[in-house]
C-alpha cells in the first residue's frame, strides 16, 4: 500500500461505518466488534480461517516500537547518563535532559509516521455516537494529562530549568521531593495512566495502529518497571512506602481499608 493510500483510510472507514445497514444497533451505526478477531483469525493456530494475512505493516510497527523503547530506556538509563556526566561534566548537568526531550520528541514524531508509509488494512472505526463518548473520554485524558504534569516541575521535566540551574544527574533526593498528593495519590504513574487511554480510545484502528497502541502499550509497561527502580534508588524508603500504598497505573475500584491493629493475646 502507498503512502497516499494509507491516508485514504481513515476516510474509507468513516464511510463505511456511516452506512446503518453495515452494522445497525437500534437504528445507530454499532462498532464491529468482529474485526477484533482477524488477529486470531489469521494465527496458524487457527487455520479454519484461510487467506487472511496480516500486513507486514503490522510488525514492521512492532519493530518501530521495539527500537524506539530500547533508545528512549538507553537514553534514560543511570549508565548513559552516569557517562555522560563523566564526559561533559557541568556541560551534561545542564544540557542532558533538554536532549533527552529533543531526542524523545524527534523520535515519536518518527514513530507516529511509521504506521503511515508501511501497508496497511482497517480493522475498525468507532461511529456516531458513540465516538462522542469516546471523544469525550479522550478529552479528559488530556486535562488529566496537563493536571499530572501541572504537579511535578514543568520547567525541570522539559530540562529549561536546568540550564540556569545544573543538576546532577543521579542524586539521591528527600523524601519530601516526592509527589503523591492528586492523580498522584490515585496511582504511581498518572501520566501512563492518561496516555493509555487516549491510545486504546482512537477511533479509527488498522492493523498498524493496532500494533503501535500494543507496542507503545508494552513499552509503557517495562518503562515504568524499569523507572519504578531508578524511583526507588533515588527515594529510597520513602517511594517503598509510597510504592505498598498506591497502585502503579491503574486505579483501585474500591479502596483499600486501613489495617486494624490486632489486640495483644489474640
Amino acid at each position: 500500500m502507498t503512502t497516499s493510500r494509507a491516508w485514504e483510510l481513515p476516510k474509507q472507514l468513516w464511510e463505511t461505518a456511516s452506512k446503518p445497514q453495515n452494522n445497525p444497533v437500534h437504528g445507530f451505526p454499532a462498532i464491529k466488534f468482529e474485526y477484533f478477531f482477524l488477529l486470531l483469525d489469521s494465527c496458524p493456530a487457527f487455520p479454519y480461517n484461510q487467506g487472511m494475512d496480516i500486513p507486514s505493516g503490522f510488525w514492521g510497527t512492532l519493530i518501530a516500537c521495539a527500537l524506539y523503547g530500547a533508545v528512549h530506556s538507553a537514553l534514560a538509563s543511570h549508565t548513559v547518563k552516569g557517562w555522560a556526566e563523566r564526559r561533559f561534566g557541568a556541560w551534561a548537568q545542564r544540557t542532558y535532559r533538554l536532549f533527552f526531550v529533543f531526542m524523545a520528541s524527534l523520535t515519536t514524531l518518527a514513530l507516529a509516521a511509521v504506521p503511515l508509509i508501511l501497508p496497511d488494512r482497517p480493522l475498525y472505526v468507532i461511529p456516531f455516537p458513540w465516538v462522542v463518548l469516546t471523544l469525550a473520554v479522550q478529552a479528559f485524558a488530556v486535562w488529566g494529562l496537563l493536571m499530572a504534569l501541572r504537579q511535578t516541575d514543568a520547567l525541570s521535566f522539559l530540562g529549561l530549568r536546568q540550564l540556569s540551574d545544573p543538576q546532577p544527574l543521579r542524586r539521591r533526593a528527600q523524601s519530601g521531593e516526592l509527589i503523591t498528593g492528586g492523580f498522584y495519590g490515585m496511582v504511581r504513574h498518572p501520566l501512563y495512566l492518561f496516555s493509555l487511554i487516549l491510545i486504546w480510545l482512537f477511533p479509527v484502528v488498522t492493523w498498524n495502529i493496532l500494533a503501535l497502541m500494543i507496542g507503545i502499550s508494552a513499552y509503557l509497561y517495562v518503562g515504568t518497571l524499569l523507572e519504578e527502580r531508578k524511583l526507588l534508588d533515588e527515594f529510597g524508603e520513602a517511594y517503598a512506602r509510597y510504592r505498598r500504598d498506591t497502585p502503579m497505573i491503574f486505579p483501585r475500584l474500591f479502596p483499600r481499608r486501613p489495617k486494624t491493629p490486632r489486640p495483644e493475646g489474640e
